[in-house]
C-alpha cells in the first residue's frame, strides 16, 4: 500500500511539474502600453522549438468590447484553434495575442494606435523574446484583419499615431486578412454592412448620401486601409467567404485590387458559399486556413524583409 501511494504520489508530482512547464511557455498580461492608467495587455505564446520569427495575432470583436469587469480578454479569444494562431506556435512561431482598445468606451483611432504600439514593444524587446525584429508579421480575423491591414499599411510618418518608440517600426512585413473589412466607407454603405458598428468605431456618424470631402467622409476614407496601399506595403493573404453577412466578400475583393494595382505581392482566396466564419467549424472545412497562413510568413518573413 505504501509503495502504491509513493507512485501515485511520484505520478502526480510529475503532472504537476509538466503542467508548469506547459503554464511556462506562455506568459500571460505582458503590459505593452498604458494609456490614462489602463494597462494594454498581451498573451506571448512560446513555442518549444522557436524559427525566430513572431506574428501579431488579433482576433475579431467588431472594434467593441463589452463594459464589465468579467468580459473576455480579446487576447484569449485569439487563440481559437480553428483561425491558426496554436498552428503557428505548433510550427515554430512566437505568437503576440493582444488586446486593444475599443468601443463603445474608445474610437477610432484608439485600436489603430494600440497594435502599433505593441509591434513598437515587440521590436524593443525582441531579443528578450528571442524574435528576429526584421521577421514579424500580423494576422487577424475580421476587425482584427483591419488592424492587420493597416499594420501592413501605414507609413511609419502616418499621422495616425506616428509617435516612435524608442525609434521601432510599427510596420508588419507580412499579413494575413481572414474575413476583413478594406473600405469602411463602402462597408458602411452596403446592404449587408454595419453601419451603426462602423460609426460606432470611428465616433462618427454615416448617412447615406455623405459627401467625400466632409469632415465625416475624411475620417471613413483616412480610417480605410485600402486608402494607404502603397507599392512598399506587406504582401498580404486575405482569405473570405463569397456568403459572409457580417462582412461582404467585396470588402476583401476591393482591397485586393488595390494591392494588385499598387504593385504589393498579394493572394485572395475565395471560398464559395462560406459565411464569416469561413466554413472553418464543419465536420470537413473546405480549406486549411492553418497552413495556408504558415505557408505564407514561412515565405514572407524573411530576415530583413
Amino acid at each position: 500500500m505504501r509503495i502504491l501511494s509513493v507512485l501515485i504520489c511520484t505520478c502526480l508530482a510529475a503532472l504537476l511539474v509538466n503542467n508548469a512547464n506547459a503554464q511556462s511557455r506562455v506568459d500571460r498580461n505582458v503590459v505593452f502600453g498604458m494609456h490614462s492608467g489602463l494597462a494594454l495587455l498581451m498573451d506571448i505564446h512560446y513555442p518549444d522549438s522557436p524559427n525566430g520569427k513572431g506574428v501579431v495575432f488579433i482576433m475579431g470583436n467588431g472594434w467593441h468590447q463589452e463594459l464589465s469587469y468579467d468580459a473576455k480578454p480579446l487576447r484569449e479569444a485569439a487563440m481559437f484553434p480553428e483561425f491558426g494562431a496554436p498552428a503557428l506556435v505548433d510550427a515554430g512561431y512566437t505568437v503576440f495575442a493582444i488586446s486593444h482598445r475599443a468601443a463603445p468606451r474608445f474610437h477610432y483611432p484608439a485600436a489603430v494606435e494600440d497594435v502599433r504600439r505593441a509591434m513598437r514593444f515587440i521590436r524593443r524587446n525582441s531579443e528578450q523574446y528571442r524574435v528576429d525584429p526584421d521577421r514579424l508579421g500580423a494576422a487577424g480575423m475580421s476587425s482584427g484583419a483591419y488592424l492587420a491591414h493597416m499594420l501592413g499599411t501605414l507609413d511609419e510618418d502616418s499621422a495616425i499615431d506616428g509617435r516612435r518608440l524608442h525609434n521601432e517600426s510599427s510596420r508588419a512585413q507580412a499579413v494575413v486578412a481572414l474575413a476583413g473589412p478594406g473600405d469602411l466607407l463602402s462597408f458602411a454603405g452596403s446592404p449587408e454592412g454595419a453601419r451603426h458598428v462602423v460609426a460606432s468605431f470611428l465616433g462618427a456618424v454615416y448617412w447615406q448620401k455623405m459627401r467625400p470631402d466632409s469632415a465625416e467622409g475624411k475620417l471613413y476614407r483616412e480610417a480605410s486601409p485600402v486608402g494607404h496601399v502603397t507599392v512598399d506595403d506587406a504582401p498580404v493573404l486575405l482569405v473570405h467567404g463569397t456568403k459572409d453577412n457580417v462582412v461582404p466578400y467585396g470588402q476583401s475583393e476591393a482591397m485586393y485590387r488595390a494591392l494588385q494595382e499598387a504593385g504589393v505581392e498579394s493572394r485572395l482566396i475565395t471560398i464559395p458559399d462560406a459565411g464569416h466564419d469561413l466554413g472553418l467549424f464543419q465536420e470537413a472545412p473546405p480549406i486549411n486556413v492553418s497552413q495556408e497562413m504558415i505557408d505564407w510568413f514561412d515565405r514572407h518573413l524573411k530576415s530583413g524583409g
